[in-house]
C-alpha cells in the first residue's frame, strides 16, 4: 500500500503518538503511523485513540512495565488524521492509557532509549521508521547490551501494538510514511537488537541537581 509521488505527508494517513511523562516531567513522544480508515471528525480521532489506548494497555504486561523506571509513565495515545494529507493534521483526538506506569528501579540516563525498526521490505532509509523508547530501568549485560530477553519483550510490545491495529475494522493497518516522497508503505515487521540507543535533546532538558566547583588558582 503507497501513496502517491509529492513532497509533504500524504492524505489518507494518521500519526499514532504514544505520549507518556520521565522523571524530569518531560513529556516524551514515540509514533508510527496508519493508513485506512481515517478519520472524518475529532470525535472519530478520539474513537481510534481510544481504541489504540486500550491496545497499549493490554499490551504493557508485567514484562514491559518493568523495564520502565517507577517515576516514568506511559500516558496517553494521540492521533493526529491528515485526510487530505500534510502538513496540519485536520483532525486531533485522544486517550488515557488505564495503566502505564512503570515498577523498575533501576536508573539509566534519561537520554538513553531503545529504538525499534519498522520495516517496509523496501530499500531506503525513507522506507524505514524508528521509535525511540525511553525504557530507563533496563538492567545491561556484558558488552554493555540489553539481554536477549528483554529485546524480545520490548519489540514484540510495539509489533503487537500495530498488529492489534492492523487486525481493526476501525482503524488502518501500519505504515511507513516518507515526507520526502510523500508516500506511505505497510509496515510488515518490527526488529530490535541489542544496543541502547540515545535521544540526545533529553541531556539538556534534565535538571543539573546541585553543582560543585573546585577552584585550581593558587
Amino acid at each position: 500500500m503507497n501513496g502517491g509521488p509529492g513532497m509533504g505527508i500524504p492524505a489518507g494517513v494518521t500519526r499514532v503518538s504514544l505520549l507518556g511523562t520521565l522523571a524530569t516531567t518531560e513529556i516524551f513522544d514515540t509514533s508510527f503511523w496508519f493508513s485506512g480508515v481515517t478519520a472524518a471528525s475529532a470525535d472519530d480521532a478520539t474513537a481510534q485513540a481510544t481504541e489504540i489506548a486500550g491496545y497499549v494497555n493490554t499490551r504493557l504486561t508485567a514484562a514491559v512495565k518493568t523495564l520502565l523506571n517507577g517515576d516514568s509513565s506511559f500516558d496517553r495515545v494521540r492521533c493526529y488524521a491528515y485526510p487530505t494529507g500534510g502538513p496540519t493534521a485536520t483532525y486531533v483526538g485522544e486517550f488515557a492509557i488505564a495503566s502505564g506506569v512503570g515498577t523498575g528501579s533501576s536508573q539509566l540516563p534519561l537520554q538513553a532509549a531503545y529504538c525499534v525498526t519498522l520495516e517496509t521490505g523496501l530499500s531506503g532509509r525513507s522506507n524505514r521508521g524508528r521509535m525511540y523508547l525511553p525504557f530507563d530501568a533496563i538492567t545491561l549485560q556484558p558488552g554493555h547490551l540489553v539481554s536477549t530477553a528483554n529485546r524480545d519483550t520490548i519489540t514484540d510490545f510495539i509489533g503487537n501494538v500495530i498488529k492489534d491495529v492492523n487486525s481493526s475494522a476501525t482503524v488502518g493497518i501500519g505504515c511507513v510514511v516518507s515526507q520526502v516522497g510523500s508516500t506511505f508503505h505497510s509496515i510488515v515487521n518490527v526488529r530490535g537488537d541489542q544496543r541502547i540507543d540515545t535521544q540526545r535533546r533529553r541531556a539538556n532538558r534534565q535538571s543539573r541537581g546541585t553543582t560543585h566547583s573546585f577552584d585550581v588558582v593558587v
